[in-house]
């Protein structure tokens, strides 16, 4: 069907985060100087973050609708009741708009996976989104870079007081990830955009000299407003939900999402080179002409911003009652858990009985396990049981279906037997089955986090180190030991920005080659191993750490030609870094390990902030020496971890031991990395979990064995009533007799 979401059902549960792992790729996962990566870049609400995701949640999402339109015997009216009474309404709406009395299945497939058609002004605010807004974003925010270490030596300051301004400017950044991460809700750019860009107008208004002239040079610090304007994840979010309200179901193409970051990414790599070479150029003219190019940029950002609220596809909703915009993945869950409960009502009352689980306890407990980690499904139960109360006290609603569904309920979860369901009963109850309806039995699936990983968690904050170097000290290095002026180091280093760019995309131009290969049956050489994950980390981080310090080294041209060799590396070895983290950390886990890898980088950036301009006063290129020869180091050390977790797996798959650094790792060549873990967590299961699990299944325990004992009590209270029928029939026919 023309313009619809294309999707297969080929296998309904098992493949969401499950047996199909993502291949997160570059252009997604970029160095934080050019776009977020990582869960920090990703909207917490957005069902997009793995590929085989959409398609399973669609899937099931069409039968779970099915499913409650059955129960409504067809009825569209009362089906876009329910959706609404929970909140629902872009897909209430869009049944109510096809107008029809009854509604089929093959109907509402139909209206919750055909793409809606943009507006001119909707497709052209879209396009602000990806090219125009990220552009400006990151020549304001980079600018700086390019003029404060040349304006504090103008002012005849010292290395120690440009330090104090750049670690605070980093440090700033750091503080807007932070608050748009906490504060942001699931649409960061309706609720702290315009502020953030007013904070940049602040601050090139109150640096400029031209309207405030001053010559101190902890004036500068108004620069800090500037920083505290970084808000990369407004973008990036407003892209997910953007793709995401295409559809009435919420659930975004990952191909359409995928190719628009990559465009966002470009229009950030870009506005970077323009960023040090304009600003360069300008700095000939005078620090005030640097001003007005950020606060020019600032303005029209303001303007577009603007302009992108007044049209876009994406609504945001105020909060109400301290919950804001419902997100897809929230709706889907809620969607799902009504169907699984419409099915254990109708079991209820068609078998008169009440059926025992299904699954086994040990089963529902990993589950359990994970139901808890995904805050998502924890915030969807909650609104769904608040909605089922609240239908309760609205005699209208009384024969609809949220009410009976919850009458229902008090048979299967209310544990303390006292009249009525908890919101933790609830949630206890349905996280673990509507978490198994849709990914399986996730009992084999790998639920540790490696001890290798912590080693690559770290990498994030020492690899910044280099990145860090240069922002810091690079401007100085070319104007003051090479003699260079400010246009001139701007254009090397935009050249550098475009190389780095060059690099992602190719990266990620020979990653999609792969995938469309697919694994091979026998393994490759040594050289197939080098570039395959996981042993291609510690190459390309050991590749950015030779690429720092041969900057120090006193020729021009071999400065030159490591800096195109570090930038070009940098971004693609942070890239493989955040791949292997989501690729190998499980998804409970995910958000917090990516969450802490994020903040590491970030004090990485502010350690060489404040540390650089201090070292290169003691000698020029010892910042270059020192934080390339840590980062040098550390690919060795990652190595070596990376090196005992294959050879460990390797003893227990293939009862072998490779000789050699890279012996264990050529079967990465042909088998993905993360397959061998599974397979070595399948094999090695009860081992691995009592070395690296944690108390959560034991505590999961106990309210599965609770339910389990509440499903026993309410099913012999059943067979007790039906007794109860039957004696009461025999004595009627005995009286009838007599």
């Amino acid at each position: 069907m023309e313009g619809s979401l294309n999707f297969n059902p080929p296998n309904p549960k098992g493949t969401l985060f499950g047996s199909t792992k993502s291949s997160l790729v570059a252009p997604l996962l970029a160095d934080d100087d050019f776009i977020e990566s990582g869960q920090s870049g990703k909207n917490e609400e957005s069902i997009s973050t793995y590929p085989s995701e959409a398609t399973t949640l669609a899937y099931k999402l069409s039968t779970s609708i099915e499913n409650i339109i059955k129960y409504h015997d067809g009825s569209s009216r009362d089906v876009i009741k329910t959706l609404q009474r929970l909140g629902l309404s872009d897909l209430g709406d869009a049944l109510a708009d096809f107008g029809a009395e009854e509604i089929t299945a093959s109907q509402v497939h139909e209206i919750i996976f055909t793409r809606k058609q943009r507006t001119k002004m909707q497709t052209m605010s879209l396009r602000v989104l990806i090219w125009l807004m990220p552009f400006l974003y990151t020549i304001v925010t980079r600018l700086p870079f390019i003029c404060l270490a040349l304006e504090v030596t103008k002012r005849g300051g010292g290395y120690w007081q440009l330090s104090i301004l750049l670690g605070s400017y980093q440090s700033c950044r750091a503080i807007a990830n932070m608050v748009i991460s906490k504060f942001g809700g699931p649409s960061p750019i309706h609720r702290l955009h315009i502020p953030m860009i007013f904070l940049s107008i602040f601050g090139w208004t109150m640096v400029n000299e031209y309207i405030i002239p001053s010559s101190s040079i902890f004036h500068l610090l108004f620069l800090c407003a500037v920083g505290l304007s970084e808000c990369i994840l407004n973008l990036q979010t407003a892209v997910a939900n953007e793709t995401s309200a295409e559809y009435p179901s919420g659930i975004a193409d990952k191909d359409v999402l995928e190719s628009r970051i990559r465009g966002q990414y470009a229009a950030v790599a870009g506005g970077a080179a323009v960023a040090f070479v304009a600003g360069g150029q300008l700095y000939e003219l005078g620090f005030g002409e640097v001003c007005w190019f950020g606060l020019a940029c600032s303005l029209l950002h303001l303007c577009l911003a603007v302009f992108y609220r007044s049209f876009c596809l994406y609504k945001y909703k105020t909060p109400v009652e301290g919950d804001a915009t419902q997100s897809p993945l929230k709706s889907c869950y809620q969607i799902i858990a009504l169907s699984y409960l419409i099915d254990e009502a109708r079991t209820m009352e068609n078998s008169k009985s009440i059926s025992m689980n299904s699954l086994p306890v040990d089963v529902l407990t990993s589950l359990a396990v994970r139901a808890n980690g995904d805050k998502n499904l924890t915030r969807a139960l909650k609104e769904l049981h608040h909605a089922a109360k609240s239908s309760l006290q609205n005699e209208e609603e009384e024969n609809q279906l949220l009410p009976r569904l919850y009458k229902c309920s008090l048979q299967l979860m209310d544990v303390d037997n006292n009249g009525e369901v908890s919101l933790r009963e609830y949630v206890s109850y349905l996280g673990p089955r509507v978490y198994y309806e849709i990914h399986g039995d996730t009992t084999n699936e790998v639920d540790v986090v490696w001890p290798y990983l912590h080693f690559v968690v770290a990498t994030q904050a020492v690899v910044a180190l280099c990145i860090g170097s240069f922002l810091s000290t690079a401007l100085l290095m070319y104007t003051e030991r090479f003699g260079l002026n400010s246009g001139q180091a701007g254009l090397l280093l935009g050249i550098g920005e475009a190389a780095a760019c060059a690099s992602i995309f190719l990266a990620y131009t020979l990653n999609k080659r792969k995938e469309k290969r697919g694994p091979s049956d026998s393994p490759g050489g040594i050289f197939a191993a080098l570039k395959s994950r996981p042993l291609r980390v510690p190459i390309t981080v050991c590749l950015v750490s030779i690429g720092t310090m041969c900057f120090s080294v006193p020729i021009l041209s071999v400065a030159i030609v490591a800096q195109m060799l570090m930038s070009t590396f940098n971004d693609v070895s942070v890239s493989y870094l955040n791949e292997l983290i989501a690729t190998s950390v499980p998804p409970s886990k995910f958000r917090k390990n990516q969450g802490r890898g994020q903040w590491l980088r970030r004090i990485g950036n502010v350690v060489t902030a404040v540390t650089g301009p201090v070292l290169f006063g003691v000698y020029q290129g010892f910042p270059f020496l020192l934080f390339g020869g840590i980062v040098f180091i550390w690919s060795f050390i990652l190595w070596a971890a990376l090196y005992k977790q294959a050879s460990k797996m390797e003893r227990a798959l293939d009862d072998k031991h490779s000789k050699g650094p890279i012996g264990p790792f050529l079967v990465t060549s042909g088998t993905p990395w993360y397959q061998l873990e599974k397979e070595y967590y399948a094999l090695n299961r009860d081992t691995i979990i009592d070395e690296l699990g944690s108390t959560d299944a034991v505590t999961a325990d106990i309210p599965e064995l609770k339910i389990t004992v509440k499903r026993l009590i309410a099913s012999l209270g059943v067979e007790k009533e039906r007794l109860r029928a039957v004696e009461e029939e025999l004595q009627a026919l005995k009286n009838g007799r007599m």
